[in-house]
């Protein structure tokens, strides 16, 4: 299977240099990015001073925004990825800035990577991929288990999934195509790992249950929820003691 014939693009990969290497966003690249979305709140207010202020206060917001623009960026355009690399059968971290890959840290083998399918925590009807600690929100059964066997079968990876039988994980079929699994999402997941006998209760078995979890009048996705709301106030008290900083010099 090539990248582009998976059904949707994922914003978290970046597809430059495959189909030897496969470069994963990671939190850290996220942190980039949001740092310098948050940045640029103090910037435009530096902006905004330096054009109405004058004198000495003028030329201490021109040193601020002369000082934030270039970190912002540099933040902006900094990328860190996990690179899969089918060459020499290894993952790494890399950090990218301005075409320019610097060194790679904590190489090891591809085959330790952990590779699972798993339902989404917040909607279990929706499902996402947990790749060495981190989860990426993927959608449909379809979507997310096209690019489990998409990275499993390109670069001879074990991939696993815990949804027939949580919270135990089974070795998942690379074989069994992407259409076959989410058909039969319902009637459960062919793991490797699944003994023959007593097969058909166990089939029965993990259908009843998925059925039991994916039924969508039991998960119904909430259209506000207090976590979320509360991830919003994080940069409050970095955006209050900014002004405060500001009025304070300012006021000199």
């Amino acid at each position: 299977m090539q990248y582009s014939q998976l059904p949707k693009q994922y914003k978290f990969i970046n597809p430059v240099g495959l189909p030897e290497q496969l470069r994963i966003a990671t939190k850290r690249h996220y942190f980039c990015k949001a740092f310098c979305f948050l940045g640029l709140i103090p910037l435009c207010a530096s902006v905004l001073m330096t054009l109405t202020l004058d004198g000495n206060q003028q030329l201490f917001y021109q040193a601020v925004v002369a000082l934030l623009l270039p970190t912002l960026i540099l933040l902006g355009l900094c990328q860190h990825y996990l690179v899969f690399d089918r060459a020499t059968h290894q993952r790494f971290l890399q950090l990218q800035l301005l075409g320019y890959y610097f060194k790679k840290n904590n190489c090891e083998s591809l085959q330790s990577t952990e590779l699972i399918l798993l339902h989404n925590v917040n909607d279990r009807s929706q499902y996402c991929m947990r790749l060495n600690g981190t989860s990426y929100m993927i959608g449909t059964l379809q979507e997310a288990s096209n690019l489990v066997l998409f990275i499993a079968q390109n670069f001879n990876i074990t991939a696993k999934e815990q949804v027939t039988d949580f919270p135990n994980i089974h070795t998942l079929d690379t074989h069994v195509p992407a259409v076959s699994l989410a058909e039969s999402g319902s009637q459960g997941i062919y793991t490797m790992d699944m003994p023959t006998s007593n097969s058909n209760s166990l089939h029965k078995a993990n259908a009843k249950q998925t059925n039991s979890i994916d039924s969508p009048s039991m998960f119904i996705q909430p259209l506000w929820q207090v976590r979320i709301g509360l991830r919003l106030l994080y940069p409050l008290p970095f955006i209050l003691l900014f002004c405060f900083s500001m009025k304070y010099i300012g006021g000199l």
